[in-house]
């Protein structure tokens, strides 16, 4: 016998939305949390337009002096079929994260493959869910304060152009 025709379990690196464990969960139900780890020399973007979340979903960009937190799963072929099609304008890559301390894991994340000729930036509730999703998963409290400063971007208050009456 040659070999298995297939993985039994890949290791997946999550950084956006499927941080969250009840959003991953619809996708990829079978999947098991192996460890939170970070991607040196990326940074997070948000440049795939996606119509679930009628704004732009994220994606990692190389950055020297960059890093992105995420979580490691487990994941069977069942749920890597469902996260296949559920990641539609993404490339499939294998990459190299570094738990924490632990020797470094490669695993297999996706990044966007096209910019939004728009712009139009991520939505206050996708980025409310990458939020929850990074203390729910207790990422380094300085990454989720930048997930935070990233929301307060969006919703900075708006500045009057003229003083009040």
């Amino acid at each position: 016998m040659a070999g298995l025709p297939f993985k039994p379990l890949q290791l997946y690196f999550a950084y956006g939305s499927n941080l969250l464990e009840e959003e991953f969960r619809r996708t990829a139900p079978g999947a098991a949390v192996y460890t939170r780890a970070f991607l040196p020399k990326y940074r997070l973007a948000f440049t795939k337009h996606s119509i679930t979340w009628q704004a732009d979903a994220a994606t990692i960009i190389p950055d020297d002096l960059g890093v992105v937190w995420g979580l490691v799963y487990r994941i069977g072929n069942q749920d890597l079929e469902s996260l296949r099609k559920r990641e539609g304008g993404y490339r499939e890559c294998e990459i190299t994260v570094h738990p924490d301390s632990a020797a470094p894991i490669k695993t297999l994340t996706f990044i966007a493959e096209e910019m939004c000729p728009k712009r139009c930036g991520p939505s206050v509730k996708y980025l409310e869910i990458i939020i929850q999703g990074a203390a729910e998963k207790k990422l380094p409290e300085a990454y989720c304060a930048y997930l935070r400063d990233l929301l307060m971007g969006i919703n900075k208050p708006s500045v009057p152009t003229e003083p009040p009456a």
